[in-house]
């Protein structure tokens, strides 16, 4: 049962239309339909053969079959198509439920994922698992359908022989169950046995310094040959049960035949059946065994699926630690406060970050320097809310940053690295992008025109529908960084963090600089750098060492500080 509704719940991500689900299941009754109906013509046409003699009685019976078999080839062909477009589909919606899951994870998880290959076996079985899961699915309806038809065939031939295989399917189905079980358990035992001698031989080769010095060939391998012992017993036993079973399956399998042989010939002798019904009979018969056996294999199947189910669904379960759920006004007033904030990171004898009381007024502009990298980076994925602090609280506008719904935080943010990357196919979609991509064009063209990059934009050869990228269009360092600052100005964000930018090429670029000073002016800005750029309205100069405050300059002059 639990398996059952592991693959209930895998299905539930699939959003599926209505009109594609009748397709496949109507395409599924029509291949059950036909085929259970194709004993009827067959005992028609042998009755007119030869017992009636009736040609064109015979030849319609021919055609009907005909009929029935194109029938079921064309909708066997609708059938798979649309299994395999419900398979795409449900692997289009398995990888995006996965790209949102492993998006909002909290990012100290990347390194552990990245580390244990998790996220590209995950992705490897999602195409392989949505295929198996809704092949497994429209069988099972199939072959429901086609017992169910055929049974009904069944009975619409003959009462008692129908009795029979009422009584005589569900001991089968119980039967094949049972000696695919005693197969996997066996398997299963010979797979852990296997497991124990690879790690007991592995620990020999471990210690070929010993076994050589003390010329312990012989031993080791006696210990080898006992650990092995196990895998020679369920070998053996392998053997008698796959004898067993296959003994005990040919004798059941016998006398279920000869049961119904039996009945078929006492009801010939009877002149109860005629040759065309005991015909129809022992198809039907025949057709029964393969769905039958896949029926029987169903709990296999499903603990064999859920085995790759599992892990999916435990990744998707995992929570995305975005706790906050208040919005935050869009014109907010940008004030921050780090309170008594320690942040140790992998770090465990002293904090990375041991930030008391330090507070950034609304509109000011500070430079923090002095900083590592590794500090840098913790600095801004705090500011982000993509870490959280071990003590402390972060307070924008005097709310807590931990009570902010994450995306309404971020909207109040734009965030301008020096190694400006790209992050969509498009020029314009570069600048809308994420929660901003439904700006019209007119917009993206006045943030562009304000970054200055509209210059080189209206040179391209489709404008801002340009596709830019290093295999296609392949765009400046400068560019980039433009590119960056129009999405940055088209945001409009009451934060702004420079990322180690402007550097001094930067900051002698003529073109560069008063955008940037356009784009800081009167906004919350915090800029890292190693050195104190020549940008106007800096208010204030932070020097982070050793993780903590060391010293606060107040900024009044605007000349070059290199």
């Amino acid at each position: 049962m639990r398996n059952l509704q592991l693959h209930l719940r895998l299905l539930g991500i699939l959003d599926l239309s209505w009109k594609s689900l009748t397709v496949t299941i109507l395409a599924h009754l029509t291949m059950a339909a036909t085929l259970a109906a194709s004993p009827l013509p067959v005992q028609q046409l042998l009755n007119d053969t030869f017992i009636n003699n009736d040609p064109v009685s015979a030849q319609s019976a021919i055609l009907i079959l005909l009929l029935l078999f194109g029938l079921r080839g064309l909708a066997c062909f609708v059938g798979i198509l649309s299994s395999n477009q419900i398979g795409n589909h449900f692997s289009t919606s398995l990888r995006h439920a996965f790209f949102d899951k492993l998006l909002s994870l909290p990012i100290q998880q990347y390194p552990h994922l990245q580390d244990n290959n998790e996220i590209e076996t995950l992705i490897h079985s999602i195409d392989p698992l949505a295929q198996a899961t809704i092949r497994f699915f429209t069988t099972l309806v199939y072959d429901g359908m086609l017992v169910t038809g055929l049974m009904a065939c069944v009975l619409h031939l003959n009462d008692d022989y129908a009795l029979l295989l009422f009584l005589i399917l569900p001991l089968l189905i119980l039967i094949l169950q049972v000696m695919h079980d005693q197969r996997q358990q066996s398997d299963h035992r010979h797979h852990l046995a296997s497991r124990q001698l690879l790690q007991r031989l592995s620990e020999s080769l471990q210690h070929y310094r010993e076994i050589h010095l003390h010329a312990g060939y012989s031993t080791e391998s006696e210990r080898l040959d006992k650990v092995a012992e196990p895998l020679t017993r369920i070998q053996h036993q392998q053997g008698k049960l796959s004898a067993m079973t296959m003994a005990l399956g040919q004798i059941l399998m016998a006398a279920i035949a000869i049961t119904m042989l039996y009945l078929l010939s006492q009801q010939a002798l009877h002149h109860q059946i005629d040759l065309g019904q005991a015909t129809a009979l022992i198809a039907v018969s025949l057709l029964l065994i393969a769905p039958i056996r896949r029926i029987a294999r169903v709990s296999a199947k499903l603990r064999y699926n859920a085995k790759v189910i599992q892990p999916l669904l435990t990744f998707l379960d995992q929570s995305s630690g975005q706790t906050g759920k208040t919005d935050i006004p869009r014109h907010a007033r940008g004030k921050l406060v780090f309170e008594q904030v320690r942040f140790y990171g992998k770090q465990q004898t002293r904090p990375l970050l041991n930030l008391y009381h330090f507070s950034i007024k609304p509109g000011e502009s500070i430079v923090i320097t002095g900083c590592s990298a590794t500090e840098k980076d913790a600095f801004i994925d705090l500011l982000l809310g993509l870490q959280q602090p071990d003590c402390g609280t972060i307070l924008f506008d005097d709310h807590p940053l931990e009570t902010i719904a994450l995306r309404s935080w971020h909207a109040h943010i734009a965030l301008i690295t020096q190694n400006a990357v790209l992050l969509d196919e498009k020029i314009a979609g570069n600048i809308a992008y994420g929660d901003n991509r439904c700006a019209n064009e007119a917009e993206i063209t006045a943030a562009a025109q304000a970054s200055g990059a509209m210059a080189f934009i209206r040179q391209l050869p489709e404008g801002l529908q340009t596709q830019a990228g290093d295999s296609t269009t392949p765009l400046t360092t400068k560019q980039r960084q433009q590119i960056a600052i129009a999405r940055a100005i088209l945001r409009n964000p009451g934060i702004l963090i420079l990322d180690d930018f402007p550097r001094q090429e930067e900051c002698n670029d003529n073109d560069l600089l008063p955008v940037l000073e356009a784009l800081i002016e009167n906004r919350t800005t915090l800029i890292f750098s190693q050195q104190v750029p020549s940008l106007k309205n800096i208010d204030r100069i932070i020097v982070l060492e050793d993780g903590g405050i060391t010293e606060k300059i107040q900024y009044l002059d605007y000349s070059p500080h290199y």
